[in-house]
């Protein structure tokens, strides 16, 4: 299977070269790929452009009718588990209320210190902005976020393109999470939880129809990059079905030491009450933790640093 994926993407390859040495076969393979990102991007509805993405990622038939393992019921969950609060749990600002709305009153020590947030990336600019570090993102998408130390050191102009460029786009049309499709889009701005510039440990809970049965843990180590462990619900280190890539570096030996665990069970349990899967997102700093984001879509369903066998494990847990 490995060869004949290797030969075919060397084929492409040389096919692209190919149409690259001439300059009328270039404009003819770019006006080809363009009309056909159209169609997957604006014109396919969502069910095909699930089916046919998957097929191109994962390297197999998805089946809806029928779905087994992981990656193909978060699929069927983009598709026909829709309800109008996820809007507003996936947008990184109105989760806020959300979580307000859950949690009552004690909520706020829960969340991370908002500083302002705005539609104007003209606000974005260092009389506007504390004396201590703050993280600056998009509440629409992934990846959207610039990270400012110290605001008499940054190019403000091209923080301001940065973030004018990633609200033209729309999250949803990548791979069709619905959720981020009606999002009002703002740049947000808090306070950067950090010791000596170290950022907090990462600790995600993946929640299965209001039960916690995994939960991952992200932070730096010591050669500055960052690594990942799982674990079960016991806070027992997952093994078996853990797969080393280069996107999910796996942490070593290495066991964390969880404080507040009780109190990040109850909140996650909480918060992902009646739904089929949510991802619960927090940070652990100072011996406190902070909720992030609300994940309903871990790699948007397109998961390989699992096994087989432990997606298949994993789609058990979740059910539809």
């Amino acid at each position: 299977m490995f060869q004949i994926k290797s030969l075919k993407m060397k084929k492409e390859k040389a096919l692209s070269e190919y149409f690259m040495k001439n300059n009328f076969t270039f404009y003819l393979y770019y006006l080809m790929k363009t009309v056909h990102r159209f169609f997957v991007y604006y014109i396919f509805p969502d069910k095909i452009a699930i089916q046919n993405k998957f097929r191109k990622k994962m390297g197999y038939k998805l089946d809806l009718k029928n779905p087994v393992d992981f990656n193909e019921k978060l699929q069927w969950l983009k598709l026909y588990d829709r309800k109008k609060e996820y809007t507003e749990c996936a947008d990184k600002f109105k989760a806020r209320n959300y979580i307000k709305k859950v949690l009552g009153k004690d909520a706020e020590k829960y969340l991370v210190p908002l500083v302002f947030h705005t539609k104007n990336v003209k606000d974005l600019r260092p009389e506007n902005m504390p004396d201590y570090p703050v993280i600056i993102k998009t509440n629409h998408d992934q990846g959207g976020f610039k990270i400012i130390w110290d605001k008499n050191n940054v190019d403000w102009k091209q923080i301001q393109m940065f973030f004018k460029n990633r609200l033209k786009w729309n999250h949803y049309w990548n791979n069709r999470e619905w959720p981020y499709r009606n999002i009002e889009r703002r740049i947000v701005v808090e306070k950067l939880l950090h010791n000596n510039k170290v950022l907090p440990t990462d600790i995600k809970f993946h929640c299965f129809n209001g039960n916690i049965k995994m939960i991952q843990v992200s932070k730096y180590d010591t050669d500055g990059i960052k690594k990942f462990a799982f674990y079960d619900n016991n806070l027992k280190r997952i093994e078996n079905g853990i797969i080393n890539t280069k996107s999910i570096p796996q942490l070593g030996e290495y066991q964390h030491k969880f404080n507040n665990i009780d109190e990040m069970f109850n909140l996650s349990v909480k918060l992902s009450k009646n739904n089929k899967y949510v991802r619960i997102d927090m940070y652990q700093h100072n011996n406190n933790f902070y909720l992030g984001e609300i994940t309903f879509f871990p790699t948007a369903g397109y998961i390989k640093y699992f096994t087989k066998n432990f997606l298949k494990e994993i789609g058990t847990w979740l059910k539809i």
